[in-house]
């Protein structure tokens, strides 16, 4: 997060609560063109720099698919809640699988479901598998995305029927490294813009008021190791 107070949440008194019956609920498949352009936007977004990306035969950074994933989100993000509980809705956890690479070029189609809800502290969380195939239907990216629905209360018992496999390192003597990105607050513009990815808790203050946050929300941006 950018700003003070980063671990206050403002919970809603009175909140229409989120069923546990919403596990299950899709929507319409979403198909894009991945252009070059994007892939490209995308990159430059987050100062990634990695030769497999700027070459003559380009592929999408890993984390490329939040693209192709997030008007999906959107459609199935609602869940029965009211508009203004919908934006309280905080990204807070990602698990990606890639079967194969992405190029420039290709029709993909996505494809989203609510696969489970719990109880949180701060509010009921949610996990949606989003499913993108080539037009063949072949898998090309399986994403688990979790959310946290800041202040509203979750009906039922926690209900899952699908989780991210526990990820385990190839080689578990391999060399791990580490270092520090800083992030500032004008990286969430230069990102937004690049993904094709609006959402103002990010980037507008009085948004990220309205959603029950005490500044604008900041997940880390995703990074490659140049090579």
């Amino acid at each position: 997060m950018f700003g003070t107070d980063q671990g206050e949440i403002t919970r809603q008194d009175g909140a229409v609560p989120l069923s546990a019956e919403v596990v299950g609920t899709t929507s319409k498949p979403f198909r894009h063109q991945v252009d070059l352009r994007w892939v490209l936007a995308y990159s430059a977004g987050i100062d990634d720099t990695a030769e497999a990306v700027f070459s003559p035969q380009p592929i999408a950074h890993p984390l490329f698919p939040v693209c192709l994933e997030w008007p999906a989100i959107l459609d199935v993000r609602g869940l029965g809640l009211t508009a203004e509980e919908a934006r309280r809705g905080v990204h807070a956890g990602h698990d990606v699988t890639l079967h194969r690479p992405i190029r420039p070029g290709e029709d993909l189609v996505t494809t989203p479901l609510v696969v489970g809800v719990e109880n949180g502290r701060a509010g009921a969380a949610t996990w949606m598998r989003l499913t993108t195939t080539d037009t063949s239907g072949t898998a090309v990216v399986t994403t688990h995305q979790r959310s946290v629905m800041l202040g509203v209360p979750l009906v039922g018992d926690n209900h899952i029927i699908d989780r991210p496999t526990p990820w385990s390192p190839v080689d578990e003597q391999a060399e791990v490294h580490q270092s520090t990105i800083a992030i500032g607050p004008q990286d969430a513009h230069r990102y937004t813009e690049c993904a094709r990815i609006w959402n103002p808790i990010h980037t507008d203050w009085a948004a990220a008021a309205a959603a029950g946050l005490r500044s604008c929300y900041s997940k880390a941006l995703p990074r490659w190791p140049n090579r």
